[in-house]
């Protein structure tokens, strides 16, 4: 790699004019500046011309080549037509743990617009270059080593965490004085470095752990059959070859930084032990919580591939990604800024799967080796090997979008903490109200079922580490995935992909499998999910009484918040529900954890039920909200006289599935709820008409679609809107339900 001559005399017209020693450098006082829509400030704003013209100039003139691929490095595809601006743009600032501000350090901004918005790059000056204009190096750049990372800074980042982070990191997710460290893993095997086997690591013991993506094809993992002779000294250095190279280069990485225990899912979970592999798999969150360093593996391949797995990028291959784009321009070496971690972790495999959405928020810190180069991420601070950032404090302000910007740094000071530029934390820290819960449980859904899964038996497993903290700052059990205590807002989950029951499917098998989760539960559904989107909401109230039914008909009464009025809308006077249930055991002698109890699939229904019209006219909410559910149609809800009373998301053909043009279709009330209605969009939907049922508070009712079985048994179809004077005026009926 070396710098392919341009020189100051190497400009074109427009370049030549640019004092670009003035971008890298504080403005000053009073100088005019830009502030865009969401609040960022520029100063020297210019335009260069077409991103084509900067290409045909860039092959002669130093900084529009640079420019170039500036805009190149971005994560989209940028028109020729776009015109390339220039700007100063305050990078990062130093400053002390009381806030007090020290050096800012600025960088050119380059931004493709099309229509007065576009993607951004970033131009950096080097280290060793700042002296000429009497700057500091803080954020500045520097050129990876070629020939590999050097663990020398990897071991220097965890020593800065460990030291000067004040306690920080030493917990996921919460600060050094919150009365919840998550607990220590319980009887973990690891290897053990030293004597190269596996080991029984001692309770308490420092430890890292790998994050990965299995390989497609079979490799040494810990079986019964091989169990002793892995405890065996030297067993694993003996077996080396027998692994892939990812695993191979995470024992020799753990060694040098150096860590005695490693742990490895293939290798410390006894694969066919299903009691060892279950009471390891409900431990995850301890595992990866209480690891003092994650290594990430991460490959950009395409979604659905398999992953290489042939070793650690960056670690001991050269690779030509860890190039740079730099220049000589004038005086002044420059080079193009990479992209967050985040923005490189985006495109790689490990970052589409269902075990890694865990072990990424479960972790305090974590080493992703890329391609790109190496970062290191903890709960304060990002370092890099292209980003001089070693000597700044925790509370360091860094620019979203730069190179060392982290949504999982939550630990600055806080008016720099921006929700919009963040992203959820998963914390064991207690959550005090329903909205609190609500909202925690609502991202890590959405996140975590975007995400794929090779073995659909596994969506729940892979969710464990995730559920047992929730569970712990919801202080509620979980059924299925589901949350206890916000039952009622839970089940009103919508799918945002195909309507396509979770199955086994076997290749040259026509048949699959039967489901392998409960109708009731987003588990029992093969598709992204989304909760609070298609109409957002302040709180709820539960309409229903809810029992959850395990294999040897033992129920009993979940515990819901905001419980309401049950059968506040019938009529009709209710059986009591000794008549339906025979076997109800208190609450409290329920441990949703036990195997008796785990795997309850049965969720009972004390409730009101009627029916509704659908059909097949659609109800239009707005063109930008059914963008979000484009593998669904809304439908109307439509009341005796034929009023659109409300609205369900349903397939496409799901009138024709059932060979007719309309249904009378039969739902049960599951909730009310309060509307949320603060931005002109949220005042802008309408999911009944309004002109015959007028919008109030708490007029809107969570209704569930449900196709019958046999006997008080159903299945969950959908779930829908419906306004409550329509509800009452569909004269509803008391009902048991018993949901598959």
């Amino acid at each position: 790699m070396h710098d392919s001559l341009p020189t100051d005399s190497q400009l074109c017209h427009t370049c030549s004019s640019v004092d670009f020693a003035a971008y890298f450098q504080p403005p000053n006082h009073g100088e005019v500046y830009s502030e865009s829509s969401i609040g960022v400030i520029t100063y020297k704003e210019r335009d260069l011309g077409s991103r084509a013209s900067i290409k045909h100039k860039g092959k002669h003139c130093a900084f529009c080549y640079l420019t170039y691929m500036a805009t190149d490095a971005i994560r989209f595809n940028v028109p020729d037509d776009a015109i390339v601006g220039i700007s100063s743009f305050c990078w990062g600032r130093n400053r002390g743990l009381d806030g007090t501000n020290f050096d800012a350090t600025y960088c050119i901004r380059v931004i493709a617009r099309v229509q007065d918005r576009g993607p951004v790059g970033y131009i950096q000056l080097f280290e060793d270059d700042v002296n000429l204009l009497g700057l500091s190096s803080h954020f500045r750049a520097r050129i990876p080593r070629e020939v590999g990372f050097d663990m020398a800074k990897a071991r220097m980042w965890l020593d800065i965490c460990r030291t000067c982070h004040d306690g920080f990191c030493s917990t996921s997710g919460q600060k050094p004085d919150e009365p919840t460290p998550s607990p220590q893993p319980l009887d973990l095997l690891a290897i053990d470095l030293i004597n190269m086997s596996l080991c029984h690591m001692p309770h308490g013991s420092d430890f890292t752990a790998l994050s990965y993506c299995w390989p497609a094809t079979p490799y040494l993992t810990l079986k019964r059959v091989n169990y002793q002779e892995l405890f065996e000294k030297s067993a694993l250095l003996n077996n080396m070859n027998e692994l892939p190279g990812t695993v191979q280069d995470a024992i020799k990485c753990a060694r040098e930084l150096p860590f005695q225990y490693l742990w490895i899912d293939a290798l410390c979970i006894i694969q066919d032990d299903k009691d060892h592999k279950e009471k390891q798999l409900r431990q995850m969150d301890r595992v990866y919580s209480c690891a003092s360093l994650t290594i990430v593996c991460a490959y950009p391949v395409a979604r659905g591939s398999s992953d290489p797995c042939d070793g650690l990028p960056g670690y001991r291959k050269p690779n030509k990604n860890r190039e740079r784009s730099f220049k000589t321009v004038g005086n002044l070496r420059m080079m193009v800024a990479s992209p967050c971690a985040d923005e490189v972790i985006i495109l790689t495999r490990w970052d589409t799967r269902c075990w890694t959405f865990q072990e990424h928020h479960l972790s305090r810190r974590l080493l992703y080796f890329t391609p790109t180069q190496v970062y290191f991420q903890c709960l304060c601070s990002t370092f890099c090997e292209d980003v001089v950032c070693e000597n700044v404090n925790r509370t360091a302000y860094k620019a979203p979008g730069s190179t060392l910007w982290s949504p999982k740094a939550q630990f600055s000071v806080a008016e720099d903490r921006n929700d919009e530029w963040g992203e959820w934390k998963l914390s064991r820290a207690p959550l005090r109200t329903v909205p609190y819960m609500m909202a925690s449980y609502e991202n890590a859904l959405r996140s975590y079922t975007y995400r794929e899964v090779s073995y659909p038996s596994d969506i729940l497993n892979a969710f464990e580490g995730v559920k047992a903290v929730l569970s712990e700052a919801m202080r509620t059990s979980f059924w299925q995935g589901m949350p206890e205590n916000i039952l009622a807002q839970a089940l009103c989950w919508m799918l945002n992909g195909p309507f396509r029951r979770r199955r086994i499917r076997t290749p040259g098998q026509p048949i699959p499998s039967k489901p392998l989760f409960p109708s009731w539960s987003w588990a029992g559904w093969d598709s992204r999910v989304d909760l609070n989107n298609y109409m957002a909401i302040n709180t709820y109230q539960s309409e229903a009484e809810w029992f959850i039914v395990n294999e040897n008909s033992f129920a009993t009464r979940l515990d819901v918040l905001n419980q309401g009025e049950t059968f506040r809308y019938s009529q009709h006077r209710p059986a009591p529900i000794e008549a339906f249930l025979s076997k109800i055991v208190p609450r409290v002698e329920v441990d949703a954890t036990s195997p008796e109890w785990r795997d309850a699939r049965i969720l009972a229904c004390w409730t009101t039920c009627t029916s509704f019209l659908i059909d097949g006219s659609l109800h239009s909410l707005d063109i930008q909200h059914e963008r979000l559910w484009p593998e669904s149609a809304n439908y109307a809800i439509k009341d005796g006289r034929g009023v659109t009373a409300g609205c369900i998301l349903l397939p496409h053909d799901f009138l024709e599935t059932y060979g007719v043009e309309s249904l009378e279709c039969e739902f049960i009330l599951v909730s009310r709820s309060l509307r949320q209605r603060q931005t002109d969009f949220q005042k802008s939907l309408q999911y009944f008409d309004e002109m015959l049922y007028p919008l109030r508070d708490w007029c809107t009712l969570n209704i569930m679609l449900i196709s019958r079985l046999e006997g008080y048994k159903a299945l969950r179809v959908g779930v829908g809107i419906v306004h409550e004077d329509a509800w009452i005026n569909a004269d509803p009926r008391a009902a048991f339900v018993e949901l598959l």
